[in-house]
């Protein structure tokens, strides 16, 4: 059954908007790093001041999650596979 909170679909695309979450908030937490020290929390920044590791990290992450999602979704048949080209220039 389609249209279902649990439908692999609307997991597989889920997967895909989440993965794009930590990217982003990582970049903010690296923008802003000085701020958050100074106001006492403790964050990845602290640990990783030059970001290089984490970015090394979330690159590949996001590699990964954003090159096997729409490839499974082609698979599935939710997508045609003439639209894998779109999702793997971004």
């Amino acid at each position: 059954q389609t249209g279902t909170l649990l439908d692999p679909c609307t997991l597989l695309l889920a997967a895909y908007i989440f993965s794009w979450q930590f990217p982003h908030f990582y970049g903010i937490l690296y923008e802003h790093k000085e701020d958050y020290k100074q106001a006492g929390f403790v964050m990845t920044s602290n640990e990783d001041p030059t970001g290089e590791h984490k970015a090394f990290n979330q690159i590949l992450a996001c590699t990964v999650v954003n090159t096997l999602v729409p490839v499974a979704m082609a698979g599935c048949g939710y997508i045609h596979p003439a639209v894998l080209a779109p999702f793997m220039a971004f």
